[in-house]
């Protein structure tokens, strides 16, 4: 393993602000593979994980704003963005955990999305001692299942790719109502804008999170004794409310929270409420760490 990095300063877009901030851009190598990052920011650790559709630059909103006051890690998972398509089998857990250690981060408050909540539940399950606390944004819990309805949607949104169309698979995706509000026009260009370049490398590593999700965690939940905040946008799809009550139900002394005017991306949708409930969430774990 090695970590190739590189520091420059930028010019990031957060909310209602431009903010001049030292950005470090890098990539951990794991043998033949590579994880690209971005470090921000100083203080309490904060890693930012995407969802199975989408890669880190979903957090334009969130990566500049936190980094105000804490130090912040956004990733691409592998497969994913500027991340290499992996060559052969690996642990989404342990790559979080190896790239803590190459940046030096003995523990964080991971904020993640969809898939990428259930991969942070992983990862708290496995590694307690490296999780201050968790957001959970429209995440999955691993062995909780599916409607009918969530599964006839997801095949009715990937049928292009029976007949090789990516992008036509990617660009239902995009622009599925649950994904994102039909109210939210200006974000679902941003999304559009960030992901459709990466359209077939997403959707073919998409598929390794079916394989992976056959664990089942749910009877784990409560051994999870880190703060928690659960995010969940009001116009996402109805499996994905089941299983945030799931979470609130097995993980003690979460808190959940349904934010209006959202899909299931609800960061990028409605990043200013997004950002004041991450904020006090932060400011909440700090104090109760001291």
């Amino acid at each position: 393993m090695s970590r190739i990095s590189g520091v420059v300063l930028g010019v990031l877009l957060s909310t209602g602000a431009l903010r001049a901030q030292q950005v470090e851009t890098g990539f951990l190598r794991v043998g033949s593979d590579s994880i690209y990052f971005e470090v921000a920011g100083a203080g309490a650790a904060v890693i930012l994980m995407h969802d199975g559709l989408v890669h880190s630059a979903t957090w334009r909103e969130q990566f500049p704003a936190l980094a105000d006051t804490r130090r912040v890690v956004r990733f691409d998972r592998r497969g994913y963005g500027r991340s290499s398509t992996p060559t052969g089998p690996f642990s989404l857990v342990e790559d979080l955990r190896m790239l803590q250690d190459h940046l030096g981060i003995s523990s964080a408050v991971l904020i993640a999305a969809s898939a990428g909540g259930a991969m942070a539940i992983d990862f708290a399950l496995a590694y307690p001692e490296r999780v201050n606390g968790l957001v959970l944004v429209g995440a999955v819990v691993l062995g909780a299942g599916f409607s009918d309805h969530f599964l006839e949607r997801n095949a009715r949104n990937s049928a292009p790719l029976q007949s090789g169309d990516t992008a036509a698979a990617y660009e239902r995706w995009l622009n599925d109502p649950y994904i994102m509000s039909p109210s939210s026009v200006q974000a679902r260009k941003r999304l559009v804008q960030d992901a459709m370049p990466y359209a077939t490398k997403h959707l073919q590593n998409s598929q390794r999170f079916v394989q992976w999700r056959q664990r089942n965690v749910v009877a784990l939940l409560p051994s999870l004794t880190v703060p928690c905040l659960i995010v969940v946008g009001e116009d996402d799809i109805p499996d994905v409310h089941a299983h945030a009550g799931i979470l609130a139900a097995g993980i003690t002394g979460s808190r959940r929270v349904v934010v209006a005017g959202a899909g299931h991306l609800v960061f990028a949708e409605q990043p200013e409420q997004f950002n004041a409930l991450v904020r006090e969430f932060l400011d909440e774990v700090l104090k109760s760490r001291q």
